[in-house]
């Protein structure tokens, strides 16, 4: 259903208003990842209410790519160096991912009525969006699999910051704690990150 542009305009500008003030609420009150949490928790609790929120889908790719650079530039050299150290205990993860996907995905079957295909991309420990497309370009049920790593997420998001927070002492240190201060970044780095951002078009 094709929504007017104004709706669609509001919708967007509302639910980007939503997330800033949960975002900043929960940043006042010092919550882990609390511009992610206090944004999922507020736009959630506006969505069940009935609220037109809708989602900027332009800008939504726009931050994937913001999150793949993050994400990729996390992996230096010496990471790499360091890979032959953690191979036994990248081959014991490897193992666990496998037996907990094999697991899950059975009881989706057996006790959720999940089809096999919904029941494997709902228990793969992916991403949300690359599960479902994947999950529904495979045959299986988009919306069972957006549901099942919607709750994943949410209550990863939720209990596992708390935990931290409360019964290890984590302080929160804001952003500039754990990306520091842009200014720090050398030229040469600062044009590499932008150069990666190119691979979104490139990719396309």
């Amino acid at each position: 259903m094709n929504v007017p542009r104004p709706a669609l305009i509001a919708g967007i500008i509302g639910t980007l208003a939503f997330g800033a003030v949960g975002g900043a609420v929960f940043d006042w009150l010092t919550v882990p990842l609390a511009w992610l949490i206090g944004a999922m928790v507020i736009t959630t609790a506006a969505a069940l209410t009935g609220a037109p929120l809708k989602g900027p889908g332009q800008l939504r790719n726009v931050m994937i790519g913001v999150l793949g650079i993050m994400l990729g530039s996390a992996f230096t050299p010496d990471v790499l160096d360091n890979l032959g150290q953690w191979l036994s205990s990248l081959s014991v993860l490897l193992a666990f991912i496998v037996a907990v996907t094999t697991v899950v995905a059975l009881y989706l079957v057996r006790i959720g009525g999940y089809d096999p295909i919904s029941a494997f991309f709902s228990a793969s420990p992916g991403g949300l969006a690359t599960m479902v497309v994947m999950g529904g370009e495979m045959g299986g049920d988009e919306r069972s699999i957006a549901l099942t790593h919607s709750i994943r997420v949410m209550l990863t998001v939720l209990v596992i910051p708390f935990w931290f927070r409360f019964f290890h002492g984590y302080e929160p240190g804001g952003l500039a704690a754990i990306f520091g201060d842009i200014g720090d970044i050398a030229g040469r780095d600062l044009m590499i990150l932008l150069l990666c951002g190119l691979g979104y078009p490139l990719a396309r």
